[in-house]
């Protein structure tokens, strides 16, 4: 019902109801608040609105994972992130929902907000915010109180900042760049604020990084990104993430000058940061990090972390200039040449030879087909599940829209039965291997789902170990099914049934009885007379019923015309672990790849 969902998690904040405000008051009927109060009440408590939900965790995540719990409950456009001490200006979201491409990071202008000051009535001496004070400092009166400000310090703007070679954002107009030379001859070099600077230049404008206290994207771009990466840590270098993922991906980060938002510095005594860390937990995420981006390991990304330093140079500490050639400091960790790329294609020759040898000589690939009716968060999910499963079969995607996932193939037509035929068709007709899987956008594929070879090239094979497990609670249901999620045959028998399905439904229209799954029953029901047979991978998978399926999750015997086999319903999958309650964090942990899949053959070649 919302195009934006503005996402304020804290912990300890004093002035989360001033900021929700802020935003209400700042913002259309069309954007949203959802506050994370994460471990913690305030002792005022937050103030009941109709465009304003409230979510308390009794334990805090971190800033890290209580963002990603915000974005998990929008359906909206857009999304911002926004710390719980910052004011916004009039009309922001329709600005920058009116500006943002789909591939942008944006950042408003920010300001350092004015919270408060200390007044004493009997002197009327007046300070600038600050830590608590009990008497004047001149006349050393008692009664000093705190007045609200809650506005932008004017003079205060900051519009670009940079990453350094630790990877930790710096402004571009502080006395810290004087560690590497002359502070005017390094601003005049560097600042995009200089007349000069070519990309500097418009109101809205490109920008190496940001401090993480603001910033805004569409949605699903977020989830296409990963989200916000928790291995970090709760804490801490949000910024480079953002910033290098924007950058790295073909996207862009920009400043757009025409809003702002202001920000309560926490730099000064009495301002500390609420989340408490343990012992090196910081350096932590420093060092996960450095380790992500200067060793180039972000999967998504088309550029090397080279590419955006070079973009943004001169930067004190990265680069110099020699002969006229740059130099990269600290040197690349992966050589991208063209003596990396013809190893790497050597290597992939080789793999693919010693899985056309694991396979008897038969060579497999994947459908993957998607409406998109479903949440991001678990598309993306499933599709680096498939990825990290299939030991580099070729893969074919159709979809709706553009995706980037192996060979995309677009088929934009109303979502239903026989546009999902159309699809299965369109990816059997790109993918050019003998045997095929049909893969869909919402099951959880194990590894040695993708071990099976089909024995004869006439006969349809159904993997029977998959649970059903409820988005919603977790609740998991197993029952001997054959589903089209799990099938694997001969791409060109698959191929020919689903053409004939297609042809079936156009002269009689579609009726269930017709069935999705081949080779289930012979004409004039089914389209051949081809049967059918099962198999059981060693682990199982994982079929999330989340509400837009095409079939409905049953755990009650009930709900079926026909009791099926071996029906049974449990708190936990198994290899996967316990569902009941715990499925969000399960989807977390295959998310970052905490669950360890170590007894597939594929690893063992």
């Amino acid at each position: 019902m919302y195009r934006l969902s503005v996402i304020i998690p804290g912990l300890n904040e004093e002035f989360m109801q001033n900021t929700i405000d802020s935003v209400l008051e700042s913002s259309s009927e069309e954007t949203e608040v959802i506050c994370i109060l994460d471990g913690y009440w305030p002792e005022k408590g937050i103030k009941n609105h109709e465009r304003l939900t409230v979510v308390h965790n009794e334990e805090p995540l971190g800033q890290r994972a209580a963002t990603n719990q915000g974005v998990k409950l929008s359906d909206a456009e857009f999304i911002m992130k926004l710390d719980a001490h910052c004011k916004v200006s009039p009309g922001f979201d329709k600005e920058l929902m009116s500006t943002c491409k789909y591939d942008w990071t944006m950042i408003p202008r920010m300001y350092t907000l004015d919270a408060f000051h200390w007044v004493c009535p009997d002197c009327k001496k007046e300070w600038d915010q600050g830590p608590l004070k009990t008497e004047c400092d001149a006349c050393g009166g008692k009664n000093v109180y705190r007045k609200i400000i809650w506005d932008k310090k004017e003079r205060k703007r900051t519009d670009y900042m940079w990453i350094n070679d630790d990877l930790r954002m710096k402004y571009f107009d502080k006395p810290g760049l004087s560690e590497y030379g002359d502070v005017k001859e390094l601003k005049k070099r560097c600042s995009p604020k200089e007349p000069g600077c070519k990309w500097s230049k418009g109101d809205i404008t490109d920008v190496m990084t940001c401090i993480g206290a603001g910033w805004f994207m569409h949605r699903k771009r977020y989830w296409e990104l990963g989200g916000m990466d928790e291995d970090h840590g709760s804490w801490g270098q949000m910024a480079v993430e953002l910033s290098f993922k924007a950058w790295l991906s073909g996207g862009r980060m920009v400043v757009n000058k025409r809003c702002w938002f202001a920000h309560l510095a926490r730099t000064q005594k009495g301002f500390g940061f609420p989340y408490a860390h343990k012992r090196g937990a910081i350096d932590h995420a420093r060092k996960h990090s450095r380790d992500m981006w200067l060793k180039n390991k972000w999967p998504k990304a088309i550029h090397t972390y080279d590419w955006l330093i070079k973009k943004f140079s001169p930067l004190p500490g990265w680069v110099k200039e020699q002969e006229g050639e740059w130099n990269i400091e600290p040197p690349m960790v992966h050589d991208t040449g063209k003596e990396y790329e013809k190893k790497d294609e050597e290597d992939q020759i080789i793999h693919q030879e010693k899985l056309k040898l694991y396979n008897r000589g038969i060579t497999k690939g994947i459908v993957y087909y998607t409406d998109h009716r479903c949440e991001e968060r678990l598309l993306w999910i499933v599709r680096e599940q498939i990825e990290r499963s299939c030991n580099g079969m070729p893969i074919v995607s159709v979809s709706q829209s553009p995706l980037d996932f192996g060979k995309n193939v677009v088929i934009n037509e109303k979502p239903g039965v026989i546009t999902m035929f159309k699809q299965i068709v369109a990816g059997l007709e790109a993918l050019d291997t003998d045997v095929a899987f049909l893969c869909e956008h919402d099951v959880i594929y194990h590894p040695t789902h993708f071990e099976f070879t089909p024995p004869a090239d006439n006969t349809y094979y159904y993997n029977l170990n998959c649970w059903s497990v409820n988005l919603k609670d977790g609740r998991a249901v197993y029952y001997d099914s054959q589903r089209l999620s799990q099938i694997c045959c001969d791409r060109k028998l698959l191929l020919e049934c689903f053409k004939k399905k297609i042809e079936q439904i156009e002269e009689h229209g579609w009726h269930r009885k017709f069935g999705f799954e081949p080779g289930q029953h012979p004409p004039p029901r089914g389209v051949d007379n081809y049967g059918f047979q099962t198999f059981r991978s060693r682990e199982p998978n994982i079929d999330v019923k989340h509400g837009s399926n095409l079939t409905y999750f049953r755990d009650n015997l009930d709900q079926f015309r026909k009791k099926p086999k071996n029906f049974q319903t449990a708190d936990e999958v198994p290899f996967w672990g316990k569902t009941k309650k715990r499925f969000d964090r399960l989807l977390h942990n295959i998310k970052n790849c905490k669950i360890k899949i170590e007894d597939s053959a594929f690893n063992k070649m």
